[in-house]
Parts: C-alpha cells; sequence; structure tokens
C-alpha cells in the first residue's frame, strides 16, 4: 500500500515524499502562489539591514547586556582561570553546564576576548540555526518559497523582537543549535520511514551536548521522547538508551572534572519563582507568535497524514510550554522562548507548502515588527558613542578602584582587570532563599570587596527585581562616581581614602 504524506499538496490523491515532487505542470499552474520572488527579495533586504544595525556592537567595548561580562568571566575560569563550579556557600558560582564556557574560553584565547569570542560563538551560532531551520523545512517540503519563508521569519524575528541577544555574549543560541541539529537527523526525509538506529543515537546526543549548553533547552527532547514513544517501541528503546548513555558520560566526565560542586551548582542553585511572571513575561512575545501558533493549530488537523508532522507539532506544544513555565523564574529572558520561535518558524512553511495562499497571514509580523525594528535599530546607531563614552568613563572608574570591585554588569570588570569577587544575581537569589547577608558583610569587612559598581534602575524593589543592588546601597559608605544610572558605591573606608 502506497503511504501518503501530509506535504503532498493534494495527500491522498497524488503519492510524493515532498509536495512538488510528482505534480503535474497543470497542477502547479493553477495552485495559489506564495508571493513572488521580489516579496522575498525585498523582506531578506529589510530583515537583514535591521539585523545589520545591532551587529555594530559585535567587536564593540561596551557591554550590550549583564550577562556578558558574566559568560566572559566563567569563560576565563573554564579554561583554566579558576574554580569554575565553587562550593556552595560563598559569593560566586555557576548555574550554566561548561561547554559554551570551554569553547568560548578556547576561542578567546585566539582572539584575545572573552566578549569578543562569546559574540562571534553566538553569531555563528544563529547561522548555523537558521540554516538548519530552512534545511528542514526544504527538507520536508521541496519547495524553494516555502522553505524561504521560515528563514526570512526567523531572521525577522531576531533582527526586531529577540534582537538584544543577536551577536551577544550568551550561550542560548549555541544549545539551539545543537538541540535543532539533533532534531535535523531525526526527521526522516520519508513520511513512512521512522529514523534508524544511528540517526536516533546520534541525535540524542546532539541533545544531551545543547543540554550540556544549556539545561533549560527541555522542549524538543520531551517532545522527541513522546513521539518515539507513540510511533514505534524498537525506536524508544533505541532512543532511551543513547540519551542514557550520552547522559551519563556528560555527568561522568564533569564529576571526575569538577567533582560534586557541578551538580550543586547546575541544579541546586536557587531561584526565586512566581506563576504570575511567567504569565506578564510571557504574553508579549506569544502575542507576537499568534501567526504562527494559528497556522500550528491549522496544521494540527493533518497530523495523522505524517508522523514528521506530529513530531514537529509536539516540539511546538513541548517548547510553547516549558518556555512559558520558564519564564517564571527570576532572570529568565526572552530567550526561554527560542526553542519554540525556531520550530514555529519551520512549521510556518510547511502551512504554507499546503496552503500557499496563507502567506499573508504570516506578512503581519512584518507590518507589527519592522517599525519596532527600525526604531531600535536607530537607537541603536545612534546612541552607540554616547554609550561608549559612558562605558568606558566607569571602566577606567573601576579600574583605578583600589582593591577588588564588584560589578553588576561584569564586562565592567573583565575590561578593567578586577576580577570576579561577587555573583549579583546567585548570591541576590540565595539571599532572598535565606534572608542572611553575612558572607557578603564578611567579604566587605575583610577588604575581598572595596567597591562595587550597581544600575541604580535596579535599586527600586519590586516583585521581579533583584535584591541585591539595593541591599549593597544600604552598605555602601558613598558614591564614588555616578553616570547615569550607573553607579559605583563605596563599601569601606579603604575605597573613599
Amino acid at each position: 500500500m502506497t503511504q501518503h504524506s501530509f506535504f503532498d499538496g493534494n495527500a491522498g490523491k497524488r503519492p510524493s515524499k515532498a509536495i512538488h515532487s510528482n505534480c503535474d505542470s497543470s497542477a502547479i499552474h493553477n495552485r495559489p502562489r506564495i508571493c513572488g520572488r521580489k516579496t522575498f527579495f525585498l523582506g531578506f533586504v529589510v530583515a537583514a539591514l535591521l539585523a545589520g544595525t545591532r551587529l555594530v556592537f559585535l567587536f564593540a567595548p561596551v557591554s550590550t547586556d549583564p550577562d556578558e561580562g558574566w559568560n566572559a568571566a566563567h569563560a576565563v575560569l573554564a579554561i583554566g582561570g579558576g574554580v569554575l563550579y565553587p562550593p556552595s556557600g560563598g559569593l560566586t558560582g555557576t548555574n550554566y553546564p561548561p561547554l559554551s564556557f570551554l569553547l568560548a574560553g578556547l576561542l578567546g584565547r585566539i582572539t584575545g576576548d572573552m566578549i569578543f569570542a562569546g559574540r562571534l560563538l553566538a553569531l555563528f551560532s544563529i547561522v548555523c540555526v537558521a540554516g538548519l531551520v530552512w534545511q528542514i523545512s526544504f527538507k520536508l517540503t521541496r519547495d524553494r518559497l516555502a522553505s524561504a519563508w521560515p528563514l526570512l521569519l526567523f531572521i525577522l524575528y531576531n533582527a526586531t523582537l529577540c534582537r538584544s541577544y543577536l551577536g551577544m555574549d550568551d550561550p542560548q543560541w549555541l544549545g539551539q543549535a545543537f538541540a535543532l541539529a539533533g532534531l535535523a537527523v531525526l526527521l526522516p526525509r520519508d513520511s513512512s520511514t521512522l529514523p534508524g538506529g544511528w540517526r536516533i543515537t546520534l541525535a540524542a546526543f546532539l541533545f544531551v551536548a545543547g543540554g550540556f549548553v544549556k539545561q533549560n533547552l527541555v522542549g524538543l527532547p520531551l517532545a522527541v521522547t513522546v513521539w518515539l514513544a507513540m510511533e514505534s517501541r524498537r525506536a524508544f528503546a533505541v532512543w532511551l538508551a543513547a540519551a542514557i548513555t550520552a547522559l551519563a558520560l556528560g555527568f561522568g566526565l564533569c564529576a571526575s572534572v569538577y567533582g560534586t560542586p557541578f551538580f550543586q551548582n547546575v541544579f541546586l542553585t536557587p531561584r526565586h519563582y512566581e506563576a504570575s511572571r511567567a504569565f506578564l513575561k510571557s504574553l508579549p512575545f506569544l502575542l507576537a507568535l499568534l501567526p504562527m501558533i494559528w497556522a500550528s493549530f491549522w496544521l494540527a488537523r493533518f497530523r495523522q497524514e505524517d508522523s514528521r508532522l506530529r513530531l514537529l507539532l509536539l516540539c511546538a506544544l513541548m517548547a510553547l510550554v516549558t518556555g512559558v513555565v520558564e519564564r517564571g523564574g527570576m532572570g529568565v529572558d526572552i530567550n526561554a522562548h527560542f526553542e519554540a520561535l525556531s520550530v514555529l518558524c519551520i512549521l510556518s512553511g510547511l502551512a504554507l507548502a499546503r496552503a500557499p495562499g496563507a502567506w499573508r497571514w504570516f506578512a503581519v509580523p512584518f507590518i507589527a515588527l519592522v517599525p519596532l525594528g527600525a526604531v531600535k535599530g536607530w537607537h541603536d546607531v545612534t546612541s552607540y558613542p554616547a554609550r561608549l563614552t559612558a562605558f568606558q568613563a566607569m571602566e577606567a572608574q573601576i579600574r583605578a578602584q583600589p582593591g577588588p570591585v564588584a560589578c553588576e554588569d561584569l564586562a565592567y570588570c573583565y575590561w578593567a582587570g578586577k576580577g570576579y569577587p561577587l555573583d549579583f544575581f546567585l548570591y541576590g537569589q540565595r539571599f532572598l532563599a535565606t534572608h542572611k547577608d553575612s558572607a557578603l558583610r564578611d567579604a566587605i569587612a575583610d577588604g575581598k570587596i572595596s567597591a562595587a559598581q550597581i544600575n541604580t534602575h535596579h535599586t527600586q524593589q519590586s516583585a521581579f527585581s533583584d535584591p541585591l543592588p539595593p541591599r549593597l546601597q544600604s552598605l555602601s559608605t558613598g558614591t564614588l562616581y555616578q553616570s547615569g544610572s550607573q553607579t559605583l558605591l563605596a563599601l569601606s573606608p579603604r575605597a573613599q581614602g
């Protein structure tokens, strides 16, 4: 019996492996068109220009996010500059797995700067994810225009709504690249077959590698687990065996190199959680994804026609749910939704392969997001000279400060050569959990922290704010320097002297 695929434009009437294979010329001629190539070209030009306005920071000696300095500091530790996973209860810690820090650290040895290395690695990772989005879409549809749409949407969202992570020193896109590579390996070309044992094994190792970059990448592997359990007991058994083996190897290696503190840091570090924060933080991004979510709901009616569609729909569902749940944790940003964004972009291409006339629905994000990206892009370009001047002035003050300095934005301390005496976020989460700051007070009294750079915007307490900046402000003996919202506080008489 011939197996029909959802991706046949007229499933049940003409068998094929992809939407346009085995189509006669009259069928193609009478199909609704997606849109003209000129429209596509214009869209890509606009998205690329918006992305380009963000990439002015790629080699700029100014921080684009506090996470950049944090990741750079840990890359230094990972390649031998200190203890990456210290015992619990101290002023610092590392709540991420080590793979991204090792890769960024090795690249940093070549570039000479850990932040620049991390930005290059992140940008390369986004390019890889973009390529995988296109590759998976084309693999399933064999339609160049339909598979170009997901790529265009992916670039658009990264150049607008997610632009803060475009070329930013952060491991999320690196982990996503591993995970999406695993999905690409797993998906068979033919809907009538399941992936073989070697594909399942390789996919499991890629997913686990992504987890050793960022442990929040759980949506796609959960979906794969459910899909294989429904499709084939044998394939499910191979998947479990491969995943358990990969996890055992990874955890065993980390245990041998880093010891028990690895598990304490990565899995037992406290994080304040609020369900209301999960909803409020997720809602704006989910609204921006509505056209693609709508397309996925529409595609769900055809899920019985192709097992690969069932997998992608499960991936989208799991990624959406886990992303919303993760946003309830303090400090969790928009990157929690990157799994969902990647898969929904792919599903949009599959929807267009089935219903080409629906491309107008996916033009809605352009109407909403292009003006937003243009405003942000203009601000990034025009504000850069002033940001650079202000950043370098604060950096000079920190460099001139005698004794160790704690930085909320660790890029200041990294470029000023002041080390990493205090992790604002992790110690702040511990303070929220225990309401004790004796370790911090002792460090100040012993001269281990003589000054602290804080963002005064973060001293306004709210349900979503970090507790450490206002706490340090209360322990301060005076202000050493202030530029806009950035303040350098004295924490001991020696600092003022």
